[in-house]
């Protein structure tokens, strides 16, 4: 399944790939269902709110609270576990970093028709924290997103930088802000090329390094955009996260007092 070459060869040059029909429908409607019933948990909510790992990112846009994003759901969800190391998924990451994998992200991103949620350009070494955790930022880690529904500039698609993960260093300030916040990097944003378009079909999944710059502007359409993202490292290489596969097989989530996390600042 999906032969490696061609798109391993395009995420080490330009950062970033996508590998189309990854997923087939009945699965996608199987993670859009799990979406539906995660994002009715979280209505209501006011302001970001923790039941045990699972966290509902709730943040204030234009005066209304708005699920940004949700948090390890996974760990109180059993479809949206299974997806998070599901062999489809997993047969992509393994051949870039190796059978045995930590998970150090899980989230799910809604973009609903209206709502504003928008993320300023980034990269996500910017959360990988502390460095002392990572041994092979670079090439040790990766995020992978599935899409649940069509990502398409209207809706608030991805915007990736080509090469810009090269330099392998933070070049940017900010982290989580809107696409307002843009202009305070706008000087390091102006030495690379334009970014592009992560467009993509339910079942698609795209993955990126931790250097390549991204963001995401508002969904200006009446349709949603949501994105399943799992983000992991090579065991050898970290020390945060939980176990997420051993010898290539996954492993049951699991973590405690003794589990190490990112040291993030989400503002």
């Amino acid at each position: 399944m999906n032969r490696a070459d061609g798109w391993i060869g395009e995420y080490w040059e330009k950062g970033f790939t996508r590998v189309p029909g990854v997923f087939p429908a009945n699965e996608i409607e199987e993670l859009s269902k799990g979406f539906d019933e995660v994002l009715a948990l979280g209505k209501g909510l006011t302001k970001t709110t923790k039941s045990g790992l699972t966290e509902y990112r709730v943040v204030p846009i234009d005066g209304k609270p708005t699920l940004k994003f949700a948090k390890w759901a996974s760990a109180s969800h059993e479809s949206l576990d299974r997806f998070r190391t599901s062999p489809r998924l997993m047969s992509l990451v393994m051949q870039v970093l190796g059978p045995d994998l930590r998970q150090i992200t899980n989230q799910m991103h809604y973009k609903n028709p209206g709502d504003g949620v928008s993320f300023q350009m980034h990269q996500d070494c910017t959360f990988r924290k502390p460095d002392s955790s990572y041994r092979d930022l670079y090439g040790g880690f990766l995020q992978a997103a599935i899409a649940v529904d069509p990502s398409t500039v209207e809706n608030g698609c991805l915007q990736l930088v080509p090469g810009s993960h090269k330099e392998g260093k933070a070049l940017l300030s900010g982290g989580y802000e809107g696409w307002e916040a843009n202009g305070e990097n706008q000087r390091v944003l102006e030495r690379f090329a334009p970014a592009v378009d992560g467009l993509m079909d339910p079942g698609d999944v795209l993955l990126w390094n931790p250097y390549t710059i991204h963001g995401s502007q508002p969904n200006r359409s009446a349709k949603s955009r949501r994105v399943y993202i799992n983000g992991f490292a090579r065991t050898r290489d970290c020390d945060n996260g939980v176990l997420a596969t051993v010898g290539g097989k996954p492993v049951p989530l699991a973590w405690g007092p003794g589990t190490l996390w990112d040291i993030v600042e989400e503002r």
